[in-house]
């Protein structure tokens, strides 16, 4: 079982909350190729609209998500601020997330803080893990679980056949 994000993924999440009526959020995507490549979101104010988060998105050759950067809106300067950076790392049997917080005395991306790992270790069955760097210096084991997928299928196919 192969697990990607893909394009496709990120377009579907965009398409799933901006068809949400639950919020007072709004967004509006800017896509390329069939591609979201940044999404911004905005807040209902009393019915004006105000900048709240952008995030920006990059794609491998293999049009598997490899990068999402969050920025914050600043009101006093008008612009987009760097906020955090999450890089998308893909293996035969899963993948991993690493992200890294915007340190604003160097004006760059600092080491990272935090990663997961999403490993398929049987058939339904993915191993999560979660580490947090310690005093800047290593990355612990912070937690773990497995999370298990039946076949849906397979479900759907004895229920179905059990109902009759």
């Amino acid at each position: 079982m192969e697990m990607i994000i893909t394009a496709a993924t990120v377009a579907t999440m965009f398409f799933n909350s901006a068809t949400s009526e639950s919020n007072n959020y709004f967004y509006n995507a800017q896509m390329e190729d069939g591609k979201v490549e940044t999404l911004s979101v905005m807040k209902n104010d009393c019915n004006m609209l105000t900048n709240k988060l952008q995030y920006r998105f990059v794609y491998d050759s293999q049009d598997r998500l490899s990068v999402k950067e969050a920025l914050l809106w600043n009101e006093r300067s008008m612009r987009w601020e760097p906020d955090y950076r999450l890089d998308y790392a893909y293996a035969e049997d899963g993948f991993s997330i690493s992200m890294r917080k915007w340190n604003k005395k160097k004006d760059e991306y600092g080491e990272v803080t935090e990663k997961m790992d999403y490993a398929m270790v049987l058939d339904n069955v993915m191993a999560i893990n979660h580490y947090e760097c310690i005093k800047g210096e290593t990355m612990e084991l912070k937690s773990n679980m497995l999370v298990m997928n039946p076949d849906e299928r397979l479900l759907a196919s004895k229920w179905t056949a059990e109902a009759f």
